[in-house]
């Protein structure tokens, strides 16, 4: 396979059917680049910036997001079966006609958490105290 260095210059480039497995980006500005039938497989994303970014019909499986800003960020028709969610500030966060359906929450701060409308904290209140 052979190397292509670019330094310090500005192009476009147009890749079709090609492979560049093992490619290596440091310090590249590729705003406003589209995508289509891609494989980033196995790939490392280090302080990246996808802001206005549309992801559609983009498979995450397996992937791990880790210290994101996720601020703002709309998730519609999307499966999240079997994620996990830790250690995450939810605040202001909207589930609306959503499956929850073995959902679990635990060691979390209620404060403000409402389902249909009920104040979680007051319901665990009344929970606990018909437990006595």
């Amino acid at each position: 396979m052979s190397v292509i260095k670019l330094l310090d210059c500005e192009h476009s480039i147009e890749a079709n059917s090609a492979n560049l497995s093992g490619s290596s980006f440091d310090e590249i500005g590729l705003a406003e680049t589209s995508y289509n039938h891609v494989s980033l497989e196995s790939s490392n994303f280090n302080e990246v910036l996808f802001g206005d970014c549309t992801f559609n019909n983009v498979n995450f499986s397996g992937s791990s997001i880790h210290t994101a800003d996720l601020t703002g960020v709309s998730v519609e028709n999307c499966n999240l079966n079997g994620v996990s969610i830790h250690t995450a500030d939810l605040t202001g966060v909207n589930i609306e006609s959503c499956n929850l359906n073995g959902v679990s929450i635990k060691d979390s701060d209620y404060e403000g958490m409402s389902i249909e409308g009920i104040n979680v904290n007051e319901m665990l209140t009344l929970y606990r105290a018909s437990k006595h």
